[in-house]
């Protein structure tokens, strides 16, 4: 038989075979090429054009992981969106495999990311960084009341070198607090006072705090409160100033404290707790009678108070009374303060008086007691005392009461007895008449002998 073309053979028909575009789609009935009649690997990439097969020529699950080589779809095969959360099995992204600075504000985290968003770590459901809104804020701060946005319950303006300064100002006027570990160590109150170690300006709460009227407060339950070191050399270890003037010093040379300028006083009252004139240097006698001081002790904002009450003669130690302080009522109970040793006084009416306290210096104008006319006896170191008028100094005459609030000199022939030595008080330290009164009584400087 005779054949047109090459004579049929059992082989298997070849591309050599077939002229180009003998063989199109269209002779081809519907699935007469399937998987089993193409030998394995027989059509590769470059037998595809561009685009010729897609997902729809796919048949659901056609291409697993299993039939892609590794690496051979990359990012640039996706088209935008198409994986999602649900094409991610757990824990396929970890922090390892994101970009540094991977949360920009194209991130949706729950919600459209702003510059000024903050993202809090919420331990609370495992470790995961949640964006802040104030409920949350409110939440990790422990903060009550109702705080609207995120702004009015966090705001920090930080400036870094503007005039020539560094500067870190929280705008903010509520208190601000730190914390170490949990646990608060310092704060600023919502009027500037700052503490350490201790929440509020309470006298008897360990911790020291520092008040914007210049007070400053150190407490602690035991041991030293307040060292002084200076090294190197001897000299001053602590001024005392009034209005800018040095006017007394601590200091120390070798191993000895000195308290230079010194005059020592005590406190005490007129029996009557009246504040007539009394001239500088009048010589005052002791009574017996103490000198008493009374206080409230309430708490007002959480913060204990203590101030100078006046105690009534209907009132007693333990009483809760009523007091209004600074428009608000609060209870408060009467306490007595310990001191045991301050006595009340009068102006000497005694001559040669054995019960010399010693002179008046000032009244206690400090503001914490209100109600209190005490005064200032100097009895200790140095000081001037008001002498008689007429009478002639020098230095190293000893000096008794006249009983009449002004000094005398003991006579030089007198005898030293036991009862004469206890009615001297002071010895003149110089004749220079400080000031002279309308009495033509005057004073000078003197020590006292403490006899």
């Amino acid at each position: 038989m005779s054949y047109i073309g090459r004579t049929p053979t059992n082989a298997a028909l070849t591309a050599s075979d077939l002229a180009d575009g003998i063989v199109t789609t269209a002779k081809i009935d519907a699935d007469a090429v399937t998987d089993a009649k193409i030998a394995d690997d027989v059509v590769g990439t470059e037998h595809l054009t561009a685009n010729e097969v897609d997902t729809a020529a796919l048949g659901a699950d056609a291409v697993t992981g299993a039939q892609l080589a590794d690496n051979a779809v990359n990012s640039e095969h996706y088209t935008d969106g198409s994986i999602d959360t649900a094409h991610l099995a757990d824990g396929q992204v970890t922090t390892a495999k994101l970009a540094t600075a991977v949360f920009t504000a194209a991130t949706d985290i729950g919600a459209a990311i702003v510059d000024a968003d903050l993202f809090l770590m919420d331990d609370g459901a495992g470790g995961t960084i949640r964006k802040t809104t104030a409920a949350r804020l409110k939440t990790y701060a422990g903060v009550s009341g109702d705080v609207t946005t995120i702004d009015s319950l966090f705001k920090t303006d930080i400036k870094i070198g503007e005039d020539d300064q560094t500067k870190i100002d929280f705008g903010i006027t509520n208190q601000i607090q730190f914390f170490q570990n949990n646990a608060e160590r310092a704060r600023i109150s919502d009027d500037g006072d700052v503490f350490f170690h201790k929440t509020s300006g309470n006298i008897d709460a360990v911790g020291c705090d520092f008040r914007t009227n210049g007070f400053v407060n150190f407490t602690r339950d035991s041991d030293v409160v307040f060292l002084v070191n200076r090294l190197g050399s001897d000299g001053d270890i602590v001024d005392f100033e009034a209005d800018g003037n040095k006017e007394g010093t601590i200091s120390v040379s070798g191993n000895t404290i000195a308290y230079n300028t010194f005059t020592g006083t005590h406190w005490s009252r007129l029996s009557d707790n009246s504040k007539p004139t009394i001239l500088r240097g009048t010589v005052m006698e002791s009574l017996d009678a103490m000198v008493n001081w009374y206080q409230l002790r309430f708490t007002h904002n959480g913060k204990a108070k203590r101030i100078t009450h006046v105690l009534l003669d209907s009132q007693s130690v333990g009483d809760e009374i009523t007091y209004n302080h600074n428009g608000t009522d609060v209870t408060a109970t009467i306490i007595k303060e310990g001191d045991v040793k301050h006595v009340q006084t009068k102006i000497s009416t005694t001559d040669e008086a054995k019960n010399v306290y010693g002179v008046f210096l000032d009244w206690d104008n400090s503001d914490g007691d209100a109600g209190y006319n005490d005064m200032m006896i100097a009895a200790v170191g140095t000081y001037v005392v008001r002498v008689k008028s007429g009478q002639t100094v020098a230095k190293g005459n000893l000096l008794q009461s006249n009983g009449d609030g002004t000094a005398k000199v003991l006579a030089g022939s007198t005898s030293i007895t036991a009862d004469v030595l206890s009615t001297v008080f002071a010895k003149v330290l110089s004749n220079t008449k400080i000031e002279t009164y309308a009495d033509g009584s005057f004073i000078v400087p003197c020590a006292f002998t403490n006899c």
